[in-house]
Formats: structure tokens, C-alpha cells, sequence
């Protein structure tokens, strides 16, 4: 069966882990809880701050793309002194 959603691909990593069960009431899950449902929010919270990281990434590096050839010598320039 091909992987299609995140949600697909989210529940075959918590199987491939042995990830299960539930951790009580829906509102008595606490910050550390191993549950599989806690697993999946977490999970799915984590790639969805992955992708706008590199959203933004890839937004700047297309902003110093787009700067003139001098401007970006000089920051080049910066970038050699700090290091």
C-alpha cells in the first residue's frame, strides 16, 4: 500500500517504532506522554515547523539570489571575517 498522507506515513512510523495504546483521558495526557496519540500530535507538530523552516530558508537564499553581484561580494566578505 503506498504512502499517500502524513497521517499514512505518521501511523507506519509509530507501528515500525511500536508505538500504541492511549495515555487515559483526553485531557489527562502530560508533557511526556509516550501514547500513540501524543506520538502523532508531536510528530506532526515537528514536520509541520520542518517544512516552514525550510520554506523560510529557501526564501532567503532566493532573496540573496536575487541581490545585486556587489552586495553579495560584500557579504560574502562579512562572512570570511567572522570566521
Amino acid at each position: 500500500m503506498p504512502i499517500e498522507t502524513l497521517d499514512d506515513i505518521i501511523d507506519e512510523l509509530a507501528d515500525g517504532l511500536g508505538i500504541y495504546g492511549c495515555g487515559g483521558e483526553e485531557d489527562s495526557h502530560k508533557d511526556d506522554c509516550d501514547c500513540r496519540v501524543c506520538f502523532e500530535v508531536g510528530m506532526r507538530i515537528r514536520i509541520f515547523k520542518a517544512i516552514e523552516l525550510e520554506m523560510a530558508i529557501a526564501r532567503g537564499k532566493k532573496l540573496v539570489d536575487d541581490l545585486p553581484d556587489y552586495i553579495k561580494s560584500q557579504i560574502e566578505g562579512l562572512s570570511e571575517e567572522s570566521q
